[in-house]
């Protein structure tokens, strides 16, 4: 008898029957399965399960559930354990933290302050406003004949073409000049030739060429066949990548290509273009309706405001009524603290009073038809909201954030070398403005720079005679913020930080027809510009006193508020139970 086997399996058959059968049931009364299946199902976790406890109470797997989901959708799944962990840890923070400060603000009676409850009264009018406009504004839609004709029209104006990017070789000479003709020729053999030979494309660009983009190698960046001349756009489009095309003669000149890449054009999605402009009309129709709405409201309580000089004296603190409606008005305070500059809600102050008003008529119109369950809580997580963040606004206010000379000092030094803000470029500025939309006068003058480069001519001498009336020519420009100028012309602002000190950029074209400010040199509409970087270094302290200032605050701001959660945190007792949650 074979002994690891149980004793009944050796009994007769009719009994190992009735005894496995008896095994099979014990197992299912055990287990929660059949006798044939080999694993039960994975435990649902229990959504009241305690995942923490703080002072304040306890924090359940359901209170914690959206949260957390919003945490992990930012990483990549599966997470790992500890990123779980790390995101239960904010899920649960967080809810502590704010459940800290409503205990703090009712402790110091924060709640009571009539700005609170001004705040309080107008985040449910907002709120109540948005639902009310929503439902009647819901079926709101742009007439079918509209969509159908703009839906025409942007499939017309999209275009899909292929593009292609390309290095060009180009030597100008006029089409009646034979001879000029038969030198370039002769040139242009030569740098096939050098070609064969291995020399690179860029680089014989560079020395030779009389574009425009030669400076930087000949690169033409992508680039659409309507946007070429024909000849040239037959020569470029007929290339395979890495290919370099035949000498192409066109009335300006002798040019060579090379082929740098190929963008297939994507077909248009009729379908989605239809849908995208459908959504886009309706949305212009909503904003109509309710715009209409807003306006009806106002007229059917025939509201009066105050004038722009009363709303002015209001905000220096003269106590008046503002506007009126019925037996309703809003005071200069109710003003000041819900809807002043202070609050940062955009507009001018008449437009925010206009926007207060509107959302109180628009919020009693369903407050008199009733509201349902939802807008009850709604209403309430307003009211609760626009509490915290007024005491959380007022905590931070009170945060020290001026910085003493020593520290402006120790900053400096520290970054001085490193951070763009405290260095100052000075610079030696050549531009050609552009008349009208016709590119091909800056282009050319562009080219007779770099042609007189080559040639040795130096950037000083060209700056003492561009060879334009209208050229600008501004000397020894000081930027002193970079990253100012990156948002206003980030062209200009990548070609000096690719310069080295004595280096001159390839040609920048300025697309746009807004004025582009660099320090002192004012360069408008659109146009062509030579820039040399002559040096770089750190920008004297005075000069970047302000901008130090303002990078202590923030950083001194940041401090204070992880200063406030971290005190939060600990005052609360935080204990987590469940740290995967």
């Amino acid at each position: 008898m074979n002994p690891r086997l149980p004793r009944f399996y050796f009994a007769p058959r009719s009994l190992r029957r009735l005894n496995l059968a008896l095994v099979a049931g014990l197992a299912f009364r055990l287990f929660g399965c059949s006798a044939g299946e080999s694993s039960k199902p994975a435990d649902v976790p229990d959504p009241k399960a305690v995942v923490a406890r703080y002072s304040g109470g306890e924090i359940l797997r359901q209170d914690i559930a959206a949260a957390l989901a919003r945490q992990l959708e930012r990483v990549p799944a599966p997470a790992s354990l500890e990123v779980r962990r790390v995101a239960v840890r904010k899920a649960i923070e967080r809810r502590v933290r704010i459940a800290e400060l409503r205990s703090e603000a009712m402790a110091a009676g924060f709640l009571a302050r009539p700005e609170t409850g001004y705040l309080q009264r107008r985040a449910e009018d907002r709120f109540l406003a948005a639902e009310l406009v929503a439902r009647e504004t819901a079926s709101a839609r742009a007439a079918d004949a509209l969509v159908a004709e703009q839906t025409d029209r942007r499939i017309q104006s999209l275009h899909p073409e292929e593009a292609r990017k390309f290095s060009h070789i180009f030597l100008r000479v006029p089409e009646g000049d034979a001879a000029a003709r038969s030198a370039a020729e002769t040139r242009m053999r030569e740098i096939q030739a050098a070609l064969k030979a291995g020399t690179g494309f860029n680089e014989l660009a560079e020395r030779y060429s009389d574009s425009v983009m030669a400076r930087g190698g000949g690169r033409i960046e992508w680039t659409q066949k309507r946007n070429l001349n024909p000849g040239v756009a037959d020569a470029v489009f007929t290339l395979g990548e890495g290919e370099v095309s035949p000498v192409v003669s066109t009335s300006d000149g002798l040019h060579l290509f090379r082929l740098d890449g190929d963008r297939t054009a994507s077909p248009i999605d009729v379908e989605a273009t239809r849908r995208s402009v459908r959504s886009e009309l309706d949305a212009e129709a909503r904003r109509a309706a309710e715009e209409s709405m807003r306006q009806r409201a106002l007229d059917e309580a025939q509201v009066t405001f105050a004038s722009p000089a009363q709303l002015a004296s209001a905000m220096e603190g003269m106590e008046l009524p503002v506007a009126r409606f019925g037996s309703e008005s809003v005071s200069a305070a109710e003003f000041r603290s819900a809807v002043g500059p202070s609050r940062n809600q955009g507009g001018s102050p008449g437009a925010q009073l206009r926007t207060l008003v509107e959302d109180r008529l628009l919020a009693a119109r369903l407050r008199t038809a009733g509201l349902t369950p939802a807008q009850e809580r709604g209403v309430s997580e307003a009211s609760d909201q626009a509490a915290l963040d007024d005491y959380r606004s007022s905590l931070i206010s009170q945060l020290d954030t001026q910085a003493t000379a020593e520290e402006v000092q120790r900053f400096y030094d520290e970054n001085r070398e490193s951070a763009l803000m405290l260095r100052e470029f000075h610079l030696d500025v050549l531009y050609f403005p552009q008349h009208g939309n016709d590119v091909a006068d800056v282009y050319a003058a562009g080219e007779r720079v770099g042609a007189a480069l080559r040639a040795g001519r130096t950037f000083d001498q060209v700056l003492q005679d561009p060879g334009r009336k209208d050229a600008k020519a501004f000397r020894e420009v000081v930027v002193n913020d970079i990253e100012g100028l990156s948002r206003r012309a980030a062209r200009v602002s990548k070609a000096v930080l690719n310069l080295s000190p004595g280096e001159i950029s390839p040609v920048i074209y300025l697309e746009s027809a807004a004025v582009v400010e660099v320090a002192k040199c004012v360069l408008e509409n659109k146009g062509v510009a030579f820039i040399r970087l002559n040096a770089t270094g750190p920008a004297p302290l005075e000069r970047v006193r302000k901008a130090i200032l303002e990078a202590l605050a923030r950083q001194k701001e940041s401090a204070g508020i992880e200063a406030i959660q971290q005190r939060l945190i600990a005052k609360s007792h935080l204990e987590i139970l469940l740290p995967e949650g």
